[in-house]
Formats: C-alpha cells, structure tokens, sequence
C-alpha cells in the first residue's frame, strides 16, 4: 500500500484519531496483562487499560507535536510514530501503532522508513524502541525485527503489593 501519505499533526480530530487507534491495537496487550496481573494490582496501574494509555499519549501528543508524524489514506488517519531525543546520538522510537484492520499492508513500515529517514537527518546515528516481551507483542516485535531492529535486551518488570 503506497498511497500514504505521512503529515504533521494539524488538526483536532487528529488526537481523537490517535486515542481510536491507540485503543484498539493495544487492547489486546492490556486485556493480556488483565489476565496474568493482580486485578487490584492492575487498576492502580492502568485503571481501565488501552483506554488509560489513549488518553495519556493524547495529552503526550498535544504538549510534544513536533515529535508526532500521522499516516494517512484516503482522508483518514490509520496510523501514527512518536519519538524522542535520547542524547545526541540515539532517538528513541517511541508509541507507534496503526490501526487493527490496516496490519500487514505495510504501513508501520513506511513510518518507520519515515522515521529513520528523519532521524539520520537530524544528524541521530542510533534509535531503539521498547516493546513488550508477552505474547501480545509479538506482532509488534516481528514488525521491528522486520525493518532492522536487532540485538533486544529483555527487561522485566515485578509487581509487589505493600
């Protein structure tokens, strides 16, 4: 699909779509943490999962938009790549995502294209990303693996009630 095109934010209903798309393609990662976490445990954290995470990165875009691209089709917004400055060298690829029913038709790959090519020019050497290591990131570590990521350290993460 190489009809697509990728643009600044510039509009209202751009966060609102950034929130749809958001939600629906992390809902299965929260309804998978929902499963293995301790319930209480997981309402502190995420109070009501994908929707929580919608919200924050909406308020994330609106005070960084600079550091937001959107793909486009047709007039509608199916995608979109958040990054930050980690130090001079390395970017980090921040939240990303595309919408459920437009998956494998190549799209986070074009932003990433975008993203990188961005990058070298701003003068960036290195970027990484962050990604679950459940299954409900698998999708989301073969589309990294798929344009050129390599070398993951894994991270855990432990929970303790006080």
């Amino acid at each position: 699909m190489r009809d697509i095109l990728i643009r600044e934010l510039n509009k209202d209903s751009d966060y609102i779509s950034i929130k749809e798309i958001s939600s629906q393609a992390w809902e299965p990662i929260y309804l998978h943490r929902k499963n293995i976490m301790d319930k209480d445990i997981f309402h502190s954290l995420y109070k009501d999962g994908h929707n929580n995470k919608a919200n924050s990165l909406e308020k994330w875009c609106r005070e960084n938009k600079n550091n937001v691209r959107l793909a486009e089709k047709d007039g509608k917004v199916i995608g979109f790549v958040t990054w930050e400055k980690f130090n001079n060298e390395t970017i980090e690829l921040s939240n990303n995502a595309v919408l459920p029913s437009f998956h494998g038709k190549g799209i986070g790959s074009q932003l990433y294209q975008w993203f990188f090519d961005f990058a070298k020019k701003k003068g960036f050497k290195y970027c990484f990303v962050f990604t679950g290591n459940d299954p409900a990131h698998i999708p989301a570590r073969k589309s990294y693996e798929k344009n050129g990521f390599s070398n993951p350290v894994e991270n855990v993460r432990f929970f303790k009630t006080l």
